[in-house]
């Protein structure tokens, strides 16, 4: 089975990503996770990625204050340098043939929720 390629964006510990890391180990897993990015440079998440042998980045919120739109354009700038060029365009809408983006609502200034995961899929 091919797996598709995700990316996690996560503000804090990442409990979720934890339990995705562990669940991609399957064999039978549809999912590799090929990226970690948050937006909290000190989040606890990011040692637990790198440790999975899994790539982290971050890109701060607070350099951006209150321009969203600048904010999301450097995480599709971060999502973009991922070897291969894996994602391009908005991270909330991939494009065909490029791997989804797994988000914590947490992660993006102005989030209506302060926790879980949305999956954006791709065809």
């Amino acid at each position: 089975m091919t797996k598709k390629r995700v990316a996690v964006l996560i503000s804090g510990r990442g409990s979720n990503m934890v339990a995705l890391i562990e669940a991609a180990q399957g064999k039978d897993y549809p999912a590799e996770i090929a990226l970690v990015l948050s937006n909290q440079p000190d989040a606890a998440g990011l040692t637990r990625a790198r440790d999975a042998g899994i790539v982290a980045a971050v890109v701060d919120h607070r350099q951006f204050s209150d321009d969203r739109e600048a904010f999301e354009r450097s995480l599709d700038e971060e999502l973009a340098r991922t070897p291969g060029g894996l994602f391009q365009g908005r991270h909330t809408r991939p494009s065909p043939g490029r791997f989804p983006v797994l988000r914590s609502p947490s992660c993006v200034p102005d989030a209506q929720a302060s926790s879980g995961l949305a999956l954006a899929t791709t065809d």
